[in-house]
């Protein structure tokens, strides 16, 4: 089947949705009060933060980011396992309930959110754990190095590499 080019009518509502679109974010970009327009985006991946680690640590930082890491939710998803519930309680198994909600670790993060309060981050997150919201290097460090301490005492170190 050979491709015909659009019809007239057609390119004249392309054009008019073109320009609607256009008019609106010439609108979001002068107003000055935008927040999402004005504010400083941080990168996604940051390589410096995670070239000191070991290797097996730098790529399960990465997964947790990414999301691909081996949490039960998600392998669910995959085929890979036979419920999303997680082992030690009913509650769905996802990055934030393992990082921040799972009661069986909660001994565990208590050096995270030690940190958390003495620093006033606030509530432990998992942009927190990750260390994606801290800007303050060493302590960026200090919370990446107490999140892997965590992973590897919890004993899911295997489960996400």
């Amino acid at each position: 089947m050979l491709h015909t080019p659009p019809t007239e009518p057609y390119k004249q509502v392309r054009e008019m949705v073109k320009s609607i679109y256009q008019k609106h974010f010439e609108e979001m970009r002068d107003d000055s009060s935008n927040i999402a327009l004005t504010q400083k985006k941080k990168p996604g991946f940051d390589l410096k933060n995670y070239s000191r680690l070991k290797r097996k640590y730098g790529c399960l930082m990465f997964r947790f980011r990414s999301t691909h890491v081996g949490i039960k939710h998600r392998l669910f998803i995959i085929g890979k396992a036979n419920s999303p519930q997680c082992d030690n309680c009913s509650e769905i198994e996802s990055i934030f309930h393992y990082v921040v909600d799972c009661k069986e670790y909660e001994n565990l993060r208590k050096e995270m959110r030690m940190l958390c309060k003495e620093e006033n981050l606030g509530e432990l997150s998992v942009g927190l754990a990750l260390g994606i919201v801290i800007d303050d290097e060493s302590l960026k460090y200090r919370m990446i190095d107490l999140f892997i301490k965590f992973i590897c005492e919890s004993g899911r170190e295997k489960d996400f590499i």
